[in-house]
C-alpha cells in the first residue's frame, strides 16, 4: 500500500518552502517559482541568477523583517519579502 506522501521507491517527497520563510543563516536550493502569472517579477529574478539549481542563503533580515539579505552565486542581494515569496526552495 502506497501512502499519498511517498514515492514509489518508499521515499518521502522533498519539503518545499519559499525563500521568505528561510531562517537567518539557513540555505536552500531553488527548484522553481510560485504564481507564473507574474512573469515580469519571475523574469527579473531569473536575470539576477535566481534560477533552478542555484543555492541561496538568507544572511539576515532588515528592520521589521524587510528587506531580506541573501547570498547567491557569490554575491549578495536584497529582496523584498513579496519578491522572495516567488522562489520555491528545498531547504538544506
Amino acid at each position: 500500500m502506497m501512502l499519498d506522501n511517498q514515492f514509489a521507491d518508499n521515499t518521502k517527497p522533498p519539503v518545499l518552502i519559499t525563500a521568505d520563510k528561510l531562517d537567518a543563516g539557513k540555505s536552500g536550493v531553488i527548484v522553481g517559482y510560485n504564481d507564473s502569472s507574474k512573469n515580469t517579477v519571475i523574469g527579473q529574478l531569473q536575470r539576477l541568477g535566481l534560477v533552478a539549481g542555484a543555492r541561496i542563503r538568507l544572511n539576515r533580515a532588515g528592520p521589521f523583517g524587510d528587506p531580506l539579505d541573501f547570498s547567491v552565486r557569490g554575491y549578495r542581494l536584497a529582496l523584498r519579502k513579496e519578491e522572495a515569496a516567488y522562489l520555491r526552495l528545498i531547504p538544506e
